[in-house]
């Protein structure tokens, strides 16, 4: 994958998920277009259906930060990160990725670990962040890497 904002790399992984992870998970998937709380909804569908959500993170020099909900420490995400619901911790995905220092690597991490990685320890009243030198702090992923645990996580 390749690209620079998180709207573009919102369509580089809708494809991803599309044409390499979907057809090699167990199931039937449906991708749902609207991102209004979370970025990514996938819908798994049957007699066990299942709501899974991918919130993706891209680090722009211009914004200098993985920023977490609007700019006045509010919105969903901000709501998950406070309330750590067990439902968000197994079944939202956050893809970080820093396409200028590391292009084609990125980071899987469940709610519990992005909470761990905040900025301050915590959630502010404020702009909320996650750290930067997750970048460095943990083994990045390559796309087949990323691919396999994304299809284990779908199952």
């Amino acid at each position: 994958m390749s690209f620079k904002t998180e709207s573009e790399m919102n369509r580089e992984v809708r494809a991803l998920l599309k044409d390499k992870v979907l057809p090699n998970a167990n199931g039937t998937f449906k991708l749902l277009k609207s991102d209004k709380a979370l970025d990514i909804p996938i819908c798994k569908e049957g007699n066990n259906p299942k709501l899974f959500f991918l919130e993706l993170k891209c680090h722009q020099t211009s914004h200098g930060r993985l920023g977490i909900g609007h700019g006045y420490g509010g919105g969903f995400q901000v709501e998950v990160l406070t309330i750590m619901p067990d439902y968000f911790n197994k079944y939202l995905k956050w893809l970080l990725a820093y396409p200028e220092k590391y292009p084609g690597r990125y980071l899987l991490f469940n709610t519990s670990e992005v909470k761990e990685n905040l900025s301050g320890g915590n959630v502010g009243n404020k702009f909320n962040n996650i750290k930067l030198s997750v970048f460095r702090n943990y083994t990045l992923l390559e796309e087949k890497e990323l691919i396999s645990r994304l299809v284990a996580w779908l199952q």
